[in-house]
């Protein structure tokens, strides 16, 4: 084997190595993003539980126009503005075309 073999044999194994150290990072990572997103699902429901939900904003959703053979239809999503919890949704249809 020359040396230029052996050179080149450790620097691949070297850089193996690099990548194993990143996937071990990338794991931990991930499972700190997940105990953090965990925390941020609780903290939302707690606010969803306590909030009144009084004051609210309805958004409207993709308009779809009648037809000859369907009526036009409007979703409607009403969202609380101080949590975002979802308080209702609701679909307004119209005529035929």
């Amino acid at each position: 084997m020359s040396l230029i073999e052996k050179v080149l044999k450790e620097y691949i194994l070297l850089k193996r190595r690099e990548i194993e150290d990143i996937d071990t990072k990338i794991k931990e990572q991930q499972v700190a993003r997940a105990i953090v997103l965990n925390d941020i699902i609780k903290a939302k429901a707690e606010i969803e539980a306590m909030c009144t939900h009084q004051d609210t904003v309805e958004i409207p959703g993709t308009y779809m126009s009648g037809g000859y053979d369907h009526v036009s239809e409007q979703p409607y999503t009403i969202q609380c503005k101080n949590c975002g919890k979802v308080v209702a949704s609701k679909l307004i249809r119209g005529t035929y075309a």
